[in-house]
């Protein structure tokens, strides 16, 4: 018995199975700035189309979730201890803000600022988690 590999055949049946898995990925993967939207819609009960978003990269994401915070008054004292504090607070803003995305969301005479991630781990991993959080004063409004 002779097996005849017939690569075209092997070929359009990988593509189908691509083309299958590629459209049900994409059914589970919603954007960041439509998790925004649709904690917002929850948030303030407003309709989807009345809401307008703007990505706001001028918004430190650590500084919205933590807030700013000075060096404790021992360390400021100390230039060596001080440079190590400001070291770790670079990191931790850089790993922050890598990881979180602002958006402003405006609509139903409502507007408020969120950061979008996405959820790392169990059923949910990929989904956007959004939350809301009032404006800083050194935050203008749009």
């Amino acid at each position: 018995m002779t097996i005849v590999n017939k690569p075209y055949e092997n070929a359009s049946v990988r593509w189908l199975a691509i083309a299958v898995l590629a459209a049900a990925g994409g059914l589970g993967c919603q954007r960041l700035d439509d998790g925004a939207k649709d904690k917002f819609v929850g948030d303030f009960s407003c309709p989807k189309d009345r809401i307008e978003i703007r990505k706001r990269l001028d918004v430190d994401a650590y500084n919205l979730i933590f807030g700013q915070h000075a060096p404790p008054a021992d360390v400021a004292a100390d230039v060596a201890r001080l440079a190590i504090w400001q070291q770790g607070e670079e990191d931790s803003h850089s790993s922050w803000n890598a990881a979180e995305t602002v958006f402003e969301l405006r609509g139903c005479a409502q507007q408020a600022l969120y950061t979008c991630t996405r959820v790392s781990s169990g059923s949910h991993a990929g989904a956007p988690m959004c939350s809301q959080y009032s404006y800083p004063p050194s935050v203008t409004r749009w």
